[in-house]
């Protein structure tokens, strides 16, 4: 299996979310699930009417100032975060503590979430003629935009900005590469 790096930000792929009811509406529920891990638009059938958003890889000071400006979280949050994933606590059976520092992580995310897709999305099918601007040195997109796009839908983006700004295997990486292109070919 080879490595598909995605190069710089001027990269940019199309993807749709899962939580978008036309998409929901035209896929199983396991293409769904492969599309989510994925990223791979081939795994789903897309609808006219789904909402596509063009995203591009976060590099440089992008990814670290997105987590950064989320805030941190603190020891007792990554406690409960240990404990939640290795199975010694059950995020339905959690202690009022444990609960309240669970909220301050999904809080957190939401946060992380809505600043990826600030700094990863260069635009949204649903807003003509918006796209991403230079503000303070790095692209960023409209927040008066990004605030009308769905919470679950800025964590499903954020989830596909994590996979391409990483390495994915051959195939598995997000596949909307402009006009048909492959994925992973630069915009001039």
């Amino acid at each position: 299996m080879a490595l598909r790096f995605y190069p710089d930000a001027r990269t940019l792929v199309d993807v749709v979310c899962v939580c978008d009811p036309a998409v929901a509406a035209a896929n199983t529920s396991e293409a769904l699930q492969r599309y989510r891990a994925s990223g791979d638009l081939s795994e789903i059938v897309v609808p006219d009417d789904a909402s596509r958003f063009t995203i591009r890889p976060l590099n440089g000071q992008a990814p670290g100032r997105a987590t950064a400006e989320a805030g941190v979280l603190g020891k007792p949050v990554h406690d409960v975060l240990d404990r939640i994933r290795t199975g010694e606590a059950d995020v339905d059976r959690l202690t009022p503590e444990d609960e309240a520092l669970f909220e301050r992580f999904m809080v957190w995310r939401g946060r992380r979430a809505y600043n990826l897709c600030r700094y990863g999305i260069e635009r949204v099918s649903d807003f003509p003629g918006v796209t991403a601007a230079a503000v303070g040195g790095l692209r960023c997109y409209p927040t008066e935009h990004l605030d009308r796009v769905p919470d679950e839908a800025r964590q499903e983006i954020a989830d596909h900005l994590d996979r391409i700004g990483s390495a994915a295997p051959e195939g598995k990486a997000c596949s909307g590469g402009r006009s048909g292109a492959p994925p992973g070919t630069p915009v001039p």
